[in-house]
């Protein structure tokens, strides 16, 4: 059975990760706590978001996460909507572009990030690599999405659950 590990939440520590102990207590994780007091890792789970809230308005200002990742990766603010949730695929699009989350069915992890481009001169779709992985990412850390599939493994808590 896989425990809880430094490397599932180092990415959240930055963004005030509230964590539950197995006696009820609620408290905020961050580096300096872990490097002052340290962790028992058996005892905490992180509250998260499961990768489904991506397409909830569940951040500041009622926004739609998954509507907000297709501007960072498209660096274009305008035309963006969030269009229906397939068991698999999470996604946004703006015109002639589709912006998607995939994540594996079964472990809940997110497998990867994918654009689609429509040509209307061609009448084709390209697929292409992503842009901005690493603030994509950011915004998975700093809004608390479970993209490691921690909930799915018993590791975290879903925060609709609480």
């Amino acid at each position: 059975m896989k425990t809880l590990e430094l490397k599932d939440i180092a990415g959240y520590l930055p963004y005030e990760l509230n964590v539950i102990s197995k006696y009820g207590k609620t408290f905020t994780l961050s580096i300096r706590r872990i490097t002052q007091f340290g962790v028992f890792w058996d005892i905490i789970k992180p509250i998260l978001r499961p990768l489904t809230d991506l397409t909830k308005p569940c951040i500041e200002n009622g926004k739609i996460p998954i509507v907000e990742m297709a501007k960072i990766s498209s660096n274009k603010e305008l035309g963006w909507e969030q269009i229906e949730r397939y068991d698999k695929m999470l996604a946004a699009e703006n015109g002639n572009e589709l912006f998607m989350v995939i994540i594996d069915e079964l472990t809940h992890k997110l497998l990867r990030f994918s654009t689609l481009y429509y040509s209307m001169k061609n009448m084709e779709y390209k697929d292409t690599d992503t842009n901005m992985i690493v603030e994509l990412y950011d915004f998975l850390h700093q809004h608390h999405f479970d993209y490691r599939g921690l909930i799915k493994e018993g590791l975290a808590i879903d925060i609709n659950t609480i």
